[in-house]
């Protein structure tokens, strides 16, 4: 029997009356994108530097 991989979700929800500010810009949608990489390439990149 083949095993599921493991799934995430969320949910967020504002409610919010107004008036209120305008909001500022989006980042960009690769700055958006969720990634479960960017944590380790930080720590990889740090590695690296100090292992010189």
């Amino acid at each position: 029997m083949p095993i599921a991989a493991p799934t995430m979700s969320s949910v967020a929800f504002w409610y919010q009356a107004g008036p209120h500010k305008p909001f500022g810009a989006f980042p960009d949608v690769t700055e958006r994108m969720p990634t479960f990489r960017r944590p380790f390439t930080e720590m990889e990149i740090a590695v690296k530097k100090a292992r010189g």
